[in-house]
């Protein structure tokens, strides 16, 4: 088992790790159709925001012509997520070491546009899809309801050509319906939000990801569990290695219910209340913790 202090704050980084140093051959394309197995399975705490294809779609999402940041566009540019990824993959590479070598971090989406075609190597396929989606951007000059701007970000997603993948394993097709089963929530957000534009309507659908718990289904059994501190207390492993065990989780400070009074939540016996509590509760996870590998 590997444990971490919060799954949103090191969920990412530890599988880019991961994947790189453990299963590499998981980010190469499938041979036969074959996807490798990831030898690990995240057991708590997952949320679908997390999921490199979602990642993928709001790097999308995000970028406009008023606004785009350098590496999200960077990371647009390289995705094997988005449409023509296969074909143009060398030359996106040179395309994207040209522009950080030859021009500056703050750029808008048209500045990127005209920077790709002042470059020896074209994209074409990523140049044109990516025209029609700001163009499309800018052709909105009013305020949407969310049910309206999910259909429009649908409609960017697919001029990117994302996802771009032939076939989907299991774990990405869930993540797929669970795309979907977001953006139902999204739209369901008409009435709270009312009209509005597009950077705010992106606010909330990020909001909607990031806060949406969601972990697919292995169809194998993986033999590390990256989990929380908390859900570990109890199991049994071989091997336990704990991360991020610094004095700023261990414990954690106080952060009582702002609607009720600390004296009756101390009384309650509610740790998070105090100071007191926090200590008294990780002294107990770490006892715990100590016992199961």
């Amino acid at each position: 088992a590997l444990l971490v202090p919060d799954m949103q704050a090191y969920q990412a980084p530890l599988i880019e790790a991961l994947t790189l140093t453990v299963s590499p051959m998981s980010l190469m394309p499938p041979v036969s159709g074959v996807e490798a197995r990831e030898p690990w399975d995240v057991s708590s705490g997952a949320i679908l925001g997390s999921r490199p294809m979602i990642r993928s779609a709001m790097d999308i999402l995000s970028l406009t012509s008023r606004n785009t940041d350098s590496n999200t566009f960077s990371r647009v540019l390289l995705s094997n997520w988005v449409g023509g990824s296969e074909a143009e993959g060398p030359s996106r590479a040179l395309v994207d070491y040209w522009m950080r070598e030859n021009n500056g971090l703050n750029m808008q989406g048209r500045d990127y546009l005209r920077a790709m075609s002042a470059c020896k190597t074209q994209c074409t396929i990523f140049t044109t899809n990516f025209r029609v989606v700001l163009d499309a951007q800018e052709e909105v000059t009013a305020g949407l309801y969310p049910s309206e701007w999910a259909e429009f970000f649908v409609k960017s997603l697919k001029r990117m050509g994302w996802p771009e993948a032939k076939t989907l394993s299991s774990a990405n097709y869930q993540t797929l319906e669970a795309w979907d089963d977001a953006l139902k929530v999204f739209r369901s957000l008409d009435y709270q939000l009312g009209p509005c534009n597009y950077e705010r309507a992106f606010m909330w659908l990020r909001e909607v990801v990031d806060t949406r718990k969601f972990q697919p289904r292995l169809s194998h059994v993986a033999p590390v569990a990256i989990m929380s501190y908390e859900d570990a207390v109890g199991l049994s492993f071989d091997h336990v290695w704990i991360m991020g065990a610094s004095n700023k989780v261990l414990p954690l400070p106080a952060d009582p219910n702002p609607f009720l009074p600390i004296e009756m939540l101390a009384e309650a016996g509610v740790p998070e209340a105090t100071g007191e509590g926090q200590l008294a509760k990780a002294q107990r996870v770490v006892q715990a913790l100590m016992g199961i590998s």
